[in-house]
């Protein structure tokens, strides 16, 4: 893979670069013309700051007038930390979130858990009601975000370079109202102010915004952690059912879920994206649930032989300690384990043009690899 020193693009460069695992994704998009868009955010562990805004301030890209879209796709702690300072930054921008995330509903949740000293509430929560408070500060309203909805279109035709829009693929209608269903036994009435808990998390990646993304007549899918539950108005399956489908095939692929089996549906690499098209993941590998696993590996190298990862699939075993140590930690009930990896990147090159990209250029960080069968 080819390694060279990380440059800003050129005014008709369209990229796609996708940082992780460090702890989550975060995904940042040339349109052309110096137009930015950000899907997610995570700290990038190399300098404890969002990715996207440790990125562009490298290649010496403004986020105050560059980016033009902030896309949250879900409100878990992988994909959303930092996303409340990246906002902050972003004074340009337009914020988009599934419209679960902006019903009352949720908000009242999200204001009892984290206004409770002895809950223990995930980022998610946090990290959305302080973006909408920056929105709220600026008078701006956040774009909600549901199935077959624009969240931004941009036509450059006077300045000579190309339209292009994002528009997302989910959630269905049928799961925003599950949501909502399930939304109110998280208010915690009979909770006991000393008793201390920690804020729920219903199916957030039934919520997860996918996007399709059109520059010109490039066209990239963003699976998020959209999963499939083989049900009709759910996942994968609603998005491929829609009365209003994206035209075309998308020639590049941010692989849903971490390469999940259970974020795959055949149609989406057989009616969404070209056959053997870049495809990029980032891996999960906390908790000793590590994704994508083999057979994962495997399904995705059958598809497609131009499958790349951010990152070492697993994290790197433990070093072996001194035996005093060990019994320190033992006697101390203390455990401990490897961290994530560090943040890397897969960044993706290709020049825009009327007639699709002829070749993606790769460039990549030393921990990122290509998916092997091996």
């Amino acid at each position: 893979m080819n390694q060279n020193p990380l440059q800003c693009p050129a005014s008709d460069e369209i990229e796609i670069t996708v940082f992780g695992p460090g702890f989550g994704e975060s995904i940042v998009i040339h349109a052309g013309n110096n137009e930015w868009v950000v899907v997610d955010s995570c700290i990038d562990s190399r300098v404890g700051r969002p990715a996207a805004l440790a990125y562009l301030a490298e290649i010496n890209v403004d986020p105050s007038t560059a980016v033009k879209l902030v896309v949250a796709t879900h409100w878990h702690d992988d994909h959303i930390g930092g996303m409340s300072e990246l906002v902050s930054e972003c004074t340009s921008a337009r914020f988009a979130c599934s419209v679960a995330l902006t019903r009352s509903e949720f908000l009242e949740v999200a204001r009892v858990y984290t206004s409770r000293p002895l809950i223990v509430a995930s980022a998610g929560p946090t990290e959305i009601s302080q973006t909408l408070a920056t929105l709220r500060a600026r008078r701006q309203r956040p774009t909600r975000a549901i199935a077959d909805r624009p969240l931004i279109r941009m036509s450059r035709a006077v300045t000579g370079g190309l339209d292009w829009e994002v528009t997302a693929l989910s959630p269905s209608d049928g799961e925003v109202q599950r949501f909502l269903a399930s939304i109110a036994s998280l208010l915690p009435p009979g909770i006991p102010a000393t008793t201390k808990s920690r804020l729920p998390n219903p199916e957030q990646n039934d919520l997860s915004v996918a996007t399709w993304i059109k520059i010109g007549e490039i066209q990239i899918l963003l699976g998020a952690d959209l999963e499939e539950h083989g049900v009709a108005d759910r996942g994968w399956t609603a998005v491929l059912a829609s009365s209003t489908p994206p035209s075309g095939q998308a020639s590049l692929f941010k692989i849903a879920h971490h390469g999940s089996a259970n974020g795959h549906h055949d149609g989406i690499w057989s009616n969404m994206l070209i056959k053997s098209p870049m495809a990029v993941l980032t891996p999960w590998t906390l908790g000793g649930h590590d994704l994508p696993l083999p057979d994962d590996v495997q399904r995705i190298r059958n598809l497609t032989p131009n499958a790349y990862s951010t990152s070492r699939l697993k994290a790197p075993a433990l070093q072996a300690l001194p035996q005093a140590v060990t019994k320190t930690l033992r006697e101390g009930n203390i455990k401990i384990r490897q961290s994530e990896p560090p943040t890397g990147y897969i960044r993706l090159r290709t020049r825009a043009s009327s007639q699709g990209p002829s070749v993606w250029n790769l460039t990549a960080s030393d921990d990122a690899i290509r998916l092997s069968s091996s």
